[in-house]
């Protein structure tokens, strides 16, 4: 029956189909199938086999933003290594870490791509891969300044990141770069250009727009600020003003627990004692401790470890408690960019130095 109804066809387009129809039928549907066939075969998967050395057994994560969302893979090593696949729609930054969140490496990964490549936890720069072009380049290039990586020179580090990134404005590699290699602390406003010159397709893919939102507090020139009046949550479980108009220098820190306590910050405090004391001076602490609980314990241990601790209690340095102190100087028009941070203003709310230099602050607080 089969053989009967294959022959009827077969007539028919003798008949029906002249043969040159037939060729030129064939020759236009045999270039679509295999369009088809090639579309079928690449559903978006990449893969990685990677090799982390000097790690062992143990496991890895990689994680990448897609669809909307960071993905995250388990991808267990057994002597460094591992094999993972993923699915994506368009090219991705693809960071392995350890199971305790210490970073291995990073590569670009795009849909169909398998790559080959090996990551020295000791060593970010001694990076070897195949398979996708950026990842290619990005190996190089860490390999070609594999010795200001290894000396942690910033300036050169920076210097390199500078230059290729001019070059390659809409390489992929130049947005790991200014991602996850170049040093922000005191280049930012350099950061902030070299970011602007990325295409746009280059700072999506390296998730870089949260770096320039980060970037924005550090550039802002000072004298263009106005510290104003703002009342905050003090230790007397009760709001306090805090006017620069009464002072003739106020200084706002943002701190947290650990950069409350740090050296740095103390050795300042102590050298503004005397001014705070003649009250010709309002040092305003601004914790950012997520509860009151661990942000009282914080000045405890900041008072006990003061050289003059009755200076930390006077009533010239308030400290003070706010849910969301970021929030409040933004509103404010004051800027906030981490922890610790620090404002200097004089009685007219001009602001004469923000930033997170506790010297630069120090001299501004002390400057008549």
């Amino acid at each position: 029956m089969t053989n009967q109804l294959s022959r009827r066809i077969n007539a028919f387009y003798r008949h029906v189909v002249p043969q040159r129809c037939l060729g030129a039928l064939w020759g236009t549907m045999l270039p679509l199938m295999l369009l088809l066939l090639t579309a079928c075969g690449n559903d978006g998967t990449f893969r990685i086999n990677g090799q982390i050395e000097n790690f062992g057994t143990g496991n890895l994560r990689v994680v990448y933003y897609a669809d909307g969302a960071v993905q995250s893979v388990n991808a267990p090593a057994v002597d460094g290594k591992f094999a993972m696949t993923g699915r994506i729609d368009k090219p991705v930054l693809a960071r392995i870490y350890t199971g305790n969140g210490v970073i291995a490496g990073r590569l670009i990964a795009r849909p169909g791509e398998t790559i080959e490549a090996t990551f020295n936890i000791t060593d970010p720069s001694a990076m070897s891969v195949s398979g996708d072009d950026d990842s290619e380049r990005l190996a190089k290039f860490l390999k070609e300044n594999s010795e200001s990586f290894k000396s942690n020179d910033a300036a050169a580090i920076n210097s390199a990141i500078d230059k290729y990134v001019r070059d390659n404005r809409s390489r992929l590699a130049s947005g790991v770069l200014m991602a996850d290699f170049y040093r922000f602390n005191g280049y930012e406003r350099q950061a902030n250009e070299l970011i602007g010159l990325l295409d746009d397709k280059v700072t999506a893919v390296a998730t870089l727009n949260g770096t320039v939102q980060m970037l924005q507090p550090l550039i802002v020139p000072a004298d263009s600020l106005r510290l104003e009046s703002m009342r905050l949550y003090c230790r007397g479980d009760s709001l306090q003003l805090i006017d620069p108009r009464k002072s003739a220098r106020t200084l706002v820190m943002i701190t947290d627990a650990s950069s409350r306590c740090s050296d740095s910050v103390k050795a300042a405090l102590s050298v503004l004692a005397r001014d705070a004391r003649s009250g010709r001076l309002l040092i305003a602490d601004i914790s950012c401790d997520p509860d009151t609980a661990s942000w009282l314990a914080s000045l405890k241990s900041a008072s006990a470890s003061a050289k003059d601790s009755t200076a930390l209690n006077h009533r010239q340095f308030p400290r003070l408690w706010s849910p969301a102190p970021f929030n409040i100087l933004s509103g404010e028009a004051i800027p906030a960019g981490r922890q610790p941070w620090f404002v200097v203003a004089d009685s007219t709310g001009t602001v004469h130095y923000c930033g997170p230099s506790v010297s630069a602050a120090r001299d501004a607080a002390t400057t008549r």
